[in-house]
């Protein structure tokens, strides 16, 4: 999920939805942190954030734009 509206549910409902068809999944996000443009207040309150070995590598290598806060993570 990338840039998720933060004036709408539909990032919280997604990751609900996800959640529910396959608990075993992950979610790749890229967007900014609670409180950022991102998402709502709701998403980020079941926000679960996973660390990966593997992936602080993209997490090292993501490029922002300047004046922008997003980053990737993974969600389960």
């Amino acid at each position: 999920m990338s840039w998720p509206p933060y004036t709408d549910v539909i990032a919280a409902k997604v990751l609900r939805k996800m959640r529910e068809v396959n608990p075993s999944c992950i979610m790749l996000y890229i967007g900014e942190d609670e409180g950022g443009c991102t998402a709502n207040d709701e998403f980020f309150s079941v926000f679960e954030e996973i660390e990966e070995e593997g992936f602080s590598e993209v997490k090292r290598k993501y490029q922002k734009w300047p004046w922008v806060h997003d980053r990737p993570a993974l969600i389960s």
